[in-house]
Protein backbone atom coordinates (compact mmCIF):
# COMPACT_ATOMS: atom_id res chain seq x y z
CA UNK A 1 0.00 0.00 0.00
CA UNK A 2 3.02 2.38 0.56
CA UNK A 3 4.70 1.46 -2.57
CA UNK A 4 1.21 2.42 -4.19
CA UNK A 5 1.16 6.04 -2.82
CA UNK A 6 4.40 7.14 -4.38
CA UNK A 7 4.44 4.51 -7.18
CA UNK A 8 7.63 2.40 -8.36
CA UNK A 9 10.91 1.91 -7.51
CA UNK A 10 10.95 5.32 -5.58
CA UNK A 11 7.83 4.28 -3.83
CA UNK A 12 9.45 1.28 -2.40
CA UNK A 13 12.52 3.17 -1.48
CA UNK A 14 10.14 5.25 0.82
CA UNK A 15 8.07 2.55 2.10
CA UNK A 16 11.09 0.68 3.04
CA UNK A 17 12.82 3.88 5.01
CA UNK A 18 9.29 4.69 6.61
CA UNK A 19 9.13 0.77 7.81
CA UNK A 20 12.81 1.52 9.27
CA UNK A 21 11.54 4.68 10.99
CA UNK A 22 9.12 2.51 12.50
CA UNK A 23 11.03 0.15 13.76
CA UNK A 24 14.05 1.74 14.80
CA UNK A 25 13.31 5.49 15.55
CA UNK A 26 14.30 6.73 19.22
CA UNK A 27 14.95 9.82 20.34
CA UNK A 28 19.38 8.81 20.31
CA UNK A 29 18.52 8.63 16.47
CA UNK A 30 16.12 10.89 15.45
CA UNK A 31 18.83 13.53 14.18
CA UNK A 32 20.28 10.67 11.12
CA UNK A 33 16.66 10.00 10.42
CA UNK A 34 16.32 13.42 9.47
CA UNK A 35 19.46 14.04 7.69
CA UNK A 36 18.83 11.11 5.59
CA UNK A 37 15.26 12.55 4.78
CA UNK A 38 17.41 15.62 3.19
CA UNK A 39 19.07 13.14 0.84
CA UNK A 40 15.70 12.37 -1.04
CA UNK A 41 15.19 14.70 -4.26
CA UNK A 42 11.45 15.04 -3.22
CA UNK A 43 11.67 15.59 0.92
CA UNK A 44 8.32 17.09 0.76
CA UNK A 45 7.13 13.69 -1.13
CA UNK A 46 8.46 12.13 2.17
CA UNK A 47 6.81 14.42 4.16
CA UNK A 48 3.82 13.42 3.10
CA UNK A 49 4.72 9.77 2.76
CA UNK A 50 5.05 10.11 6.92
CA UNK A 51 2.23 12.09 6.86
CA UNK A 52 -0.51 9.82 5.48
CA UNK A 53 0.95 7.07 7.74
CA UNK A 54 0.38 8.70 10.66
CA UNK A 55 -2.85 9.89 9.98
CA UNK A 56 -4.08 5.96 9.38
CA UNK A 57 -2.05 4.56 12.18
CA UNK A 58 -4.20 2.20 14.32
CA UNK A 59 -3.98 2.43 17.83
CA UNK A 60 -2.67 -0.82 18.17
CA UNK A 61 0.50 -2.26 19.87
CA UNK A 62 2.47 -1.85 15.77
CA UNK A 63 0.21 1.50 15.38
CA UNK A 64 0.95 3.37 18.48
CA UNK A 65 4.82 2.60 18.13
CA UNK A 66 4.64 4.03 14.27
CA UNK A 67 2.97 7.38 15.55
CA UNK A 68 5.25 8.07 18.49
CA UNK A 69 8.16 7.42 16.17
CA UNK A 70 6.53 9.54 13.20
CA UNK A 71 5.60 12.37 15.97
CA UNK A 72 9.39 12.13 17.27
CA UNK A 73 10.62 12.63 13.63
CA UNK A 74 8.43 15.81 12.84
CA UNK A 75 9.55 17.30 15.79
CA UNK A 76 13.42 16.38 15.03
CA UNK A 77 12.97 17.96 11.49
CA UNK A 78 11.74 20.84 12.62
CA UNK A 79 14.02 21.60 14.85
CA UNK A 80 16.84 21.47 12.96
CA UNK A 81 15.64 22.18 9.38
CA UNK A 82 15.29 26.01 8.26
CA UNK A 83 13.40 24.91 4.70
CA UNK A 84 10.34 26.59 3.63
CA UNK A 85 9.45 23.74 1.77
CA UNK A 86 7.61 22.03 5.14
CA UNK A 87 5.44 25.04 6.04
CA UNK A 88 3.43 24.51 3.01
CA UNK A 89 2.34 20.93 5.18
CA UNK A 90 1.94 23.03 8.68
CA UNK A 91 -2.08 23.06 8.74
CA UNK A 92 -1.79 19.68 7.66
CA UNK A 93 0.60 18.89 10.54
CA UNK A 94 -1.04 20.97 13.16
CA UNK A 95 -4.32 18.93 11.90
CA UNK A 96 -2.96 15.44 12.63
CA UNK A 97 -1.02 16.18 15.41
CA UNK A 98 -3.71 17.47 17.47
CA UNK A 99 -6.31 14.36 16.68
CA UNK A 100 -2.89 12.45 19.50
CA UNK A 101 -3.21 14.80 21.65
CA UNK A 102 -6.17 12.49 23.32
CA UNK A 103 -3.95 9.33 23.00
CA UNK A 104 -1.98 8.02 26.26
CA UNK A 105 -0.48 5.34 24.87
CA UNK A 106 2.93 5.06 24.90
CA UNK A 107 2.78 8.51 26.44
CA UNK A 108 2.31 9.78 22.43
CA UNK A 109 0.18 12.65 24.14
CA UNK A 110 2.70 14.29 25.32
CA UNK A 111 5.06 14.10 22.19
CA UNK A 112 2.42 15.69 20.37
CA UNK A 113 2.52 18.53 22.63
CA UNK A 114 5.44 18.63 22.27
CA UNK A 115 5.80 18.70 18.46
CA UNK A 116 3.20 21.19 18.11
CA UNK A 117 5.44 23.65 20.48
CA UNK A 118 8.03 22.98 18.41
CA UNK A 119 6.07 23.78 15.40
CA UNK A 120 5.42 27.07 16.57
CA UNK A 121 8.73 28.41 17.75
CA UNK A 122 10.35 27.31 14.64
CA UNK A 123 12.44 30.63 13.41
CA UNK A 124 10.83 31.73 10.37
CA UNK A 125 11.37 34.43 7.64
CA UNK A 126 9.14 37.51 7.08
CA UNK A 127 7.51 35.64 3.59
CA UNK A 128 6.49 32.42 6.14
CA UNK A 129 4.72 35.10 8.88
CA UNK A 130 1.65 34.56 7.41
CA UNK A 131 0.88 30.42 7.91
CA UNK A 132 1.14 29.86 11.40
CA UNK A 133 -1.72 31.76 12.78
CA UNK A 134 -4.22 30.00 10.47
CA UNK A 135 -2.59 26.93 11.26
CA UNK A 136 -3.44 26.90 15.16
CA UNK A 137 -6.08 29.87 15.80
CA UNK A 138 -8.61 27.47 14.37
CA UNK A 139 -11.52 26.19 16.34
CA UNK A 140 -11.21 22.65 15.83
CA UNK A 141 -7.32 22.80 17.03
CA UNK A 142 -7.86 25.23 20.09
CA UNK A 143 -10.97 23.54 21.47
CA UNK A 144 -9.27 20.09 21.17
CA UNK A 145 -5.90 21.96 23.48
CA UNK A 146 -8.82 23.42 25.95
CA UNK A 147 -10.15 20.30 26.76
CA UNK A 148 -7.24 18.71 27.00
CA UNK A 149 -5.78 20.87 29.28
CA UNK A 150 -8.82 20.81 31.13
CA UNK A 151 -8.94 17.06 31.51
CA UNK A 152 -4.92 17.20 32.35
CA UNK A 153 -5.13 19.69 34.81
CA UNK A 154 -7.42 18.34 36.91
CA UNK A 155 -5.66 15.07 37.13
CA UNK A 156 -3.40 14.34 39.91
CA UNK A 157 -0.35 17.16 40.21
CA UNK A 158 1.75 14.27 41.11
CA UNK A 159 1.35 13.03 37.89
CA UNK A 160 4.73 13.44 36.13
CA UNK A 161 3.43 12.71 32.32
CA UNK A 162 0.59 14.85 32.83
CA UNK A 163 2.61 17.62 34.15
CA UNK A 164 5.60 17.26 31.12
CA UNK A 165 1.98 17.00 28.84
CA UNK A 166 0.83 20.86 30.29
CA UNK A 167 4.26 22.37 30.25
CA UNK A 168 4.74 21.29 26.44
CA UNK A 169 1.43 22.99 26.07
CA UNK A 170 2.01 25.95 28.08
CA UNK A 171 5.27 26.50 25.79
CA UNK A 172 3.11 25.97 22.79
CA UNK A 173 0.36 28.69 23.69
CA UNK A 174 2.77 31.16 24.98
CA UNK A 175 5.05 31.45 21.67
CA UNK A 176 1.76 31.92 19.67
CA UNK A 177 1.05 34.91 22.15
CA UNK A 178 4.53 36.01 21.75
CA UNK A 179 4.20 35.39 17.61
CA UNK A 180 0.88 36.90 17.32
CA UNK A 181 1.92 40.25 19.56
CA UNK A 182 4.74 40.61 16.65
CA UNK A 183 3.06 40.13 13.25
CA UNK A 184 -0.27 40.65 14.32
CA UNK A 185 -1.74 44.38 12.60
CA UNK A 186 -5.39 44.18 12.66
CA UNK A 187 -7.61 46.19 14.93
CA UNK A 188 -9.15 42.97 15.80
CA UNK A 189 -7.73 39.88 17.22
CA UNK A 190 -7.89 37.19 14.89
CA UNK A 191 -10.20 34.54 14.94
CA UNK A 192 -11.08 32.15 18.08
CA UNK A 193 -8.47 34.42 20.27
CA UNK A 194 -11.40 34.55 22.54
CA UNK A 195 -10.90 30.19 23.03
CA UNK A 196 -7.36 30.71 23.07
CA UNK A 197 -6.89 33.02 26.17
CA UNK A 198 -9.61 30.49 27.96
CA UNK A 199 -6.87 27.24 27.27
CA UNK A 200 -4.23 29.56 28.76
CA UNK A 201 -6.38 30.92 31.93
CA UNK A 202 -7.05 26.78 32.51
CA UNK A 203 -3.50 26.46 33.50
CA UNK A 204 -4.30 28.35 36.32
CA UNK A 205 -6.45 25.90 37.77
CA UNK A 206 -4.08 23.16 37.69
CA UNK A 207 -2.64 22.32 42.17
CA UNK A 208 0.94 22.17 41.20
CA UNK A 209 2.92 24.51 43.30
CA UNK A 210 5.51 24.79 40.40
CA UNK A 211 2.72 25.93 37.66
CA UNK A 212 1.57 28.53 39.78
CA UNK A 213 4.68 30.21 41.07
CA UNK A 214 7.81 29.34 39.45
CA UNK A 215 6.40 28.69 35.79
CA UNK A 216 3.96 31.51 36.80
CA UNK A 217 7.22 33.71 36.05
CA UNK A 218 8.29 32.08 32.89
CA UNK A 219 4.70 33.15 31.82
CA UNK A 220 4.49 36.55 32.67
CA UNK A 221 7.92 37.06 30.76
CA UNK A 222 6.80 35.63 27.81
CA UNK A 223 2.96 37.64 27.56
CA UNK A 224 5.23 40.63 28.20
CA UNK A 225 5.89 41.44 24.91
CA UNK A 226 2.24 41.52 24.09
CA UNK A 227 1.64 44.16 26.96
CA UNK A 228 4.14 46.25 25.05
CA UNK A 229 2.95 45.74 21.85
CA UNK A 230 -0.41 46.32 22.80
CA UNK A 231 -0.49 48.30 26.13
CA UNK A 232 -1.11 52.26 24.02
CA UNK A 233 -4.83 51.00 22.85
CA UNK A 234 -5.54 48.09 25.30
CA UNK A 235 -4.61 49.35 28.90
CA UNK A 236 -8.09 49.13 30.45
CA UNK A 237 -8.91 45.82 28.91
CA UNK A 238 -5.51 44.45 30.26
CA UNK A 239 -6.60 46.28 33.50
CA UNK A 240 -10.09 44.46 33.51
CA UNK A 241 -8.85 41.27 32.63
CA UNK A 242 -6.21 41.66 35.89
CA UNK A 243 -9.25 42.71 37.95
CA UNK A 244 -11.68 40.17 36.81
CA UNK A 245 -8.64 37.07 36.71
CA UNK A 246 -6.59 37.77 39.84
CA UNK A 247 -8.05 40.49 42.12
CA UNK A 248 -11.25 39.40 42.18
CA UNK A 249 -10.03 35.89 43.33
CA UNK A 250 -7.74 37.35 45.74
CA UNK A 251 -10.41 39.55 47.40
CA UNK A 252 -13.18 36.47 47.60
CA UNK A 253 -10.62 33.93 49.37
CA UNK A 254 -7.51 35.29 49.92
CA UNK A 255 -6.26 32.26 52.13
CA UNK A 256 -6.16 30.22 49.18
CA UNK A 257 -3.45 32.37 47.71
CA UNK A 258 0.04 31.14 48.31
CA UNK A 259 2.71 33.60 48.96
CA UNK A 260 5.06 32.35 45.77
CA UNK A 261 1.65 32.70 43.61
CA UNK A 262 0.60 36.17 45.39
CA UNK A 263 4.48 37.39 44.51
CA UNK A 264 4.26 36.64 40.97
CA UNK A 265 0.75 38.22 40.49
CA UNK A 266 1.73 41.50 42.16
CA UNK A 267 4.60 41.46 39.66
CA UNK A 268 2.66 40.78 36.51
CA UNK A 269 0.30 43.71 37.82
CA UNK A 270 3.16 45.83 38.37
CA UNK A 271 4.67 45.92 34.98
CA UNK A 272 1.40 46.47 33.60
CA UNK A 273 0.87 49.62 35.72
CA UNK A 274 4.58 50.30 35.28
CA UNK A 275 4.86 50.76 31.29
CA UNK A 276 1.21 52.63 31.30
CA UNK A 277 3.29 55.07 33.53
CA UNK A 278 5.96 55.07 31.33
CA UNK A 279 3.92 55.59 28.07
CA UNK A 280 2.51 58.46 29.61
CA UNK A 281 -1.16 56.40 29.52
CA UNK A 282 -1.98 56.33 33.45
CA UNK A 283 -0.45 58.88 35.73
CA UNK A 284 1.45 58.39 38.47
CA UNK A 285 -1.11 59.07 40.86
CA UNK A 286 -3.47 56.60 39.22
CA UNK A 287 -0.79 54.11 39.21
CA UNK A 288 0.06 54.43 43.08
CA UNK A 289 -3.98 54.01 43.74
CA UNK A 290 -3.88 51.14 41.49
CA UNK A 291 -1.25 49.29 43.00
CA UNK A 292 -2.41 50.54 46.49
CA UNK A 293 -6.12 48.42 45.84
CA UNK A 294 -4.75 45.23 44.71
CA UNK A 295 -2.53 44.67 47.75
CA UNK A 296 -4.53 42.63 49.91
CA UNK A 297 -5.01 43.63 53.93
CA UNK A 298 -3.27 40.35 54.76
CA UNK A 299 0.13 41.10 53.02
Amino acid sequence: MLCEMCGGDDGTRMASELAGIELRASRDNFSRIAVLCSCFECANDFLVLALNKLESCQLDEVGTLAAKNIIGWLTELWSCSSSAIYEEQLTRIVDIVTRYLNTAQRNIYEHAARCLATLASRKREKHENTSLIPAFFREEVLSTILTTISLAAGGSPSNEQHYEYLKSLCELLTTLGNFLSRVWKEELPPDNFGMYMSAIVAFFNHDSLEFKSVFFFDFRSRVHLLIVENIDVHFGHLLSIFESAVLKRVLLDPQQVIDAEWEAMIKFAKSVIAMACESKIADTVSCFKIQYHCKPSFI
